[in-house]
């Protein structure tokens, strides 16, 4: 489905490093894979809401993760969009955004109660939905 996402946009591609990878998986280990091919001049982004900001020092090696890509965390409701100093600042942007009350389990549930999700995610994304059936009772 995420690839089905963003196939209208050549500016996103989708990787199935972690999905594919042995045992557990770790952003430390897909940042370092990422690092290792795409090489030392290309930028890499870490786009997450403000939930993971509130845990990412529980995350495995959460000191080196800094150093291997920008941080951009998103306003999400109920969760403070503060600064991370385990990451530093200048690696960090904090993004207000409007707040949608939209997640991968408000989708399933509106799925599930035969609710349109229409306009929630793109038309690709909704048609895979529709004719597997998924999410259904």
């Amino acid at each position: 489905m995420t690839r089905l996402a963003v196939a209208a946009d050549p500016r996103f591609s989708v990787s199935r490093m972690e999905v594919d990878r042995a045992g557990p998986t770790y952003a430390v280990d897909t940042l370092r894979e990422l690092r290792r091919l795409h090489g030392p001049c290309v930028q890499l982004f870490f786009i997450a809401g403000a939930d993971v900001l509130a845990s990412i020092a529980t995350w495995r090696e959460a000191r080196s993760l800094g150093e291997l890509a920008h941080f951009v965390f998103c306003s999400r409701p109920g969760y403070e969009l503060g600064g991370s100093s385990l990451l530093g600042r200048e690696r960090v942007t904090l993004l207000h955004v409007p707040v949608w009350e939209i997640s991968s389990t408000v989708i399933r549930q509106r799925v599930s109660r035969v609710q349109s999700i229409r306009y929630l995610v793109p038309d690709p994304v909704v048609d895979y939905i529709t004719e597997r059936g998924l999410y259904r009772e």
